[in-house]
């Protein structure tokens, strides 16, 4: 049985904790590249390879492409419920 918890947070401390804290249990992260206050998604992307090599990325904006960790999905806004879905499916 899969189960599937969401967070959301726009304040940098609360996500490095989350990210820190859930270890290989947390299976991928969706990260908006802009985020509230001083962090970007590129940056917690990067925080979250780099404390869990394993995880599933999936970054999306509706602006260019930022940098991002590799093996870092990317969703350009708009998108569709399906593209979403394929790029979690199919996110590293």
């Amino acid at each position: 049985m899969k189960i599937f918890l969401a967070y959301a947070s726009s304040d940098k401390a609360v996500a490095d904790l989350v990210v820190a804290q859930s270890g290989p249990e947390l299976k991928a992260m969706i990260v908006d590249q802009n985020l509230e206050g001083a962090m970007q998604g590129s940056e917690l992307a990067a925080f979250a390879r780099q404390m869990l090599p394993h995880l599933n990325i999936v970054m999306m904006s509706g602006q260019q492409r930022p940098r991002m960790p590799s093996s870092t999905r990317f969703l350009q806004k708009p998108f569709s419920t399906v593209e979403f879905v394929n790029a979690i499916r199919t996110a590293r």
